[in-house]
């Protein structure tokens, strides 16, 4: 859902949502179980991929958010570092996730049959885009 503005803070209060959700109800689970909740609950971030430069403050958001859900998860102060957390415990980071899926759209796209589709990866618009231009950034694929 975009607004006005061009930003998208559905996600990051659905994410905040979720993780309130798993730190409430799962106070007492073990540490193993609220891994996999939060891995399944709190890692989907959906349409990120599509994001480009306009939508780059909502990125921060939600970039925080995630961090800050995950260290609520394990009840760590907010000036811990989230990188050595999510390293230590094996559970993706927020800039990992968005690559992986980036990464497994701009898979899907270069084996579509789709003709309009392949047109368009084919295309100078598509090199010039500043979608593209992040996708290229973050992954170092074209």
């Amino acid at each position: 859902m975009i607004n006005s503005a061009l930003s998208d803070d559905h996600e990051t209060n659905s994410l905040y949502a979720r993780a309130n959700v798993i730190i409430r109800k799962f106070s007492h689970a073990s540490l193993n179980t609220k891994l996999m909740l939060f891995r399944a609950y709190c890692s989907p971030i959906y349409g990120c991929q599509l994001w480009s430069t306009m939508f780059q403050y909502s990125y921060c958001k939600l970039r925080v958010a995630y961090n800050d859900a995950f260290r609520q998860l394990l009840h760590e102060p907010r000036w811990c570092s989230a990188s050595r957390l999510f390293v230590f415990h094996n559970v993706s980071s927020f800039s990992a996730i968005i690559r992986k899926l980036m990464y497994s759209l701009l898979c899907s796209l270069r084996d579509c049959n789709n003709l309009l589709v392949c047109a368009m990866l084919h295309s100078d618009v598509c090199l010039q885009s500043s979608l593209f231009g992040r996708w290229h950034k973050l992954l170092h694929v074209f």
